[in-house]
């Protein structure tokens, strides 16, 4: 019964997760503190249960947050590198389990949402990207006679000092939606206005 009742939490944080980062166009501030509020109630021990998120030199946290030793990480990376960091504790001693006070399950959840967090914060800049380059190639369509495609690879977009006037590559978006992989790895210029 008690085995049934954890997973059936466990399963109500990854469809809860899931429901938070399946919405692009909320501000990371707020999806991070809609995450934070979700953890808890899952887990093994609610009543002391904490969790922080860290973007950046940002933090994000539950209310009354402790410092304390029982606690578990898991990197928020995106593209290889660590961006950041979701850690789940409890405020105070709880008895033993497989990993330290933590279940195996439970660190495997924690590794779970890290990773989402990940893709949504990669989702989250190369839409903010697109839409910056869509909006400039918008003004400019007003001063061009024709448009031409361009391929834009995906390091380029995070980093536009990649991209080079003589010559542009297309390169994969791995783990990334295909609607928006294809969006973003052939970018068109819009149809000039008619006046």
């Amino acid at each position: 019964e008690e085995a049934s009742f954890r997973s059936s939490s466990a399963g109500s944080i990854n469809y809860r997760v899931e429901e938070i980062l399946s919405i692009y166009d909320v501000p990371l501030e707020k999806v991070f503190h809609q995450v934070i509020e979700a953890i808890p109630p899952g887990w093994q021990y609610p009543e002391c249960c904490q969790a922080q998120i860290t973007y950046g030199s940002d933090v994000y946290e539950s209310p009354d947050f402790e410092e304390t030793p029982y606690t578990h990480c898991a990197e928020i990376r995106v593209q290889d590198a660590s961006v950041g960091r979701l850690c789940v504790s409890y405020r105070k001693p709880t008895p033993e389990s497989d990993c330290g006070p933590f279940m195996k399950g439970e660190i495997k959840l924690i590794q779970s949402i890290a990773e989402r967090l990940g893709h949504f914060i990669l989702h989250q800049r190369l839409r903010g990207m697109y839409e910056k380059m869509s909006d400039d190639r918008r003004e400019a369509a007003g001063e061009k006679q024709g448009c031409s495609w361009t391929a834009v690879s995906a390091s380029e977009i995070l980093d536009p000092s990649m991209r080079s006037t003589s010559s542009r590559r297309s390169m994969p978006m791995p783990n990334f939606p295909a609607f928006l992989r294809t969006g973003m790895t052939s970018l068109r210029c819009p149809h000039r206005r008619q006046h």
